[in-house]
Order: C-alpha cells, then structure tokens, then sequence
C-alpha cells in the first residue's frame, strides 16, 4: 500500500458521472466469483471500534445494507477498477457510517440534510477515540476522505470529479438499495 495518503485513503479524483466512468472501464472478463468470504471486514482497532459504533446506533437493516455496500463495493472495486488503491479500512468506514445521519435520532437533532449531518458526525466519531467503542482514531485525512465520501454519497453528478472512495461508495449504495 502507498504511503501516499492521498492515494491511500481515497481522494484521487475520478469522473463524477458513473455512466461515464462505466462506459469508459474496462473490467475483466469473465466476470469472476467474488465471495464475502474474499472481502472480508478490517481487523484493524479502528475498523473494529466503528463496527461497534455503528451496530449500536444503526437500526438493523441499515447496518445491514452497509455491510452489502461494503462487498458490492470491493466486488466492484476489484473488478471494474482494480487500480483504485485506498485502503478496505477507508472504504469500510465510509460504509458503516455512510447512513450514520439517517437515524431518527440524529435526523431531529439538526436542519442539515442526513448526508451532510452524517458526514459531520463521522468526522467527530472517526478522530475522538474517547467513549465506550475503545480509542483507535483515524488519522486527520482519512477522517476527513470518509467524511467527504459520506456528505457526496447521494449527489449524483453528470459532471465535475469525485473521489474515488466517494465515487465507489454512490455505485455500491445504489446496488446495496435491494
């Protein structure tokens, strides 16, 4: 893995469009198996923590569907852009916490849309390693990529760049719906 922590925790910037960057990858053929068993989750302290975080502040089914779009989003990664090199750590955090603002709880503590709220909260929860969920803390950039992956996950752009990390989390939340 890079020591690049811009290639490392997702910000390489890549075609907001999805249709585009489809349209323009190339993935291997045949298509091959992918089994969760082949993504698994992190075992890294911070991974670990914010599964916990998230298994007590996500309702069921929505920690449910944040763990399909963790291994749609790995499936996809590995076989339509295996050059995408952030880390699965990054990539699972963005996941757990993407829909961290949904809850009902948070959505009556603010104004802000749940994505924007949301990714506020993931950038407090990522770098404050005080609490009951132990104390790894994200470093400042990966907090703040995860961050920006959370706030853009529903901002679905024909134009402009995104970052990698945050253009995967938008394809896998869509596959993720069912």
């Amino acid at each position: 893995m890079s020591s690049n922590p811009e290639i490392e925790y997702g910000f390489t910037p890549v075609i907001s469009s999805a249709r585009a960057l489809l349209s323009a990858a190339k993935p291997s053929t045949p298509a091959p198996f992918i089994s969760v068993a082949d993504n698994p989750i992190p075992k890294t302290a911070l991974a670990q923590r914010i599964d916990l975080y998230a298994r007590s502040q996500l309702p069921e089914p929505t920690y449910n569907h944040s763990l399909r779009v963790y291994h749609y989003g790995l499936a996809i990664k590995r076989h339509v852009f295996p050059s995408w090199s952030f880390t699965d750590e990054t990539y699972f955090l963005c996941c757990l916490l993407h829909d961290i603002g949904s809850t009902e709880e948070n959505l009556n503590k603010t104004k802000l849309s749940f994505e924007f709220y949301g990714g506020l909260l993931a950038l407090g929860v990522l770098q404050d390693g005080t609490g009951p969920f132990g104390n790894a803390v994200a470093p400042r950039d990966q907090a703040e990529s995860v961050a920006e992956a959370i706030i853009r996950h529903q901002d679905l752009c024909e134009e402009g760049k995104i970052t990698a990390v945050g253009q995967l989390l938008q394809l896998a939340t869509i596959f993720g719906k069912s």
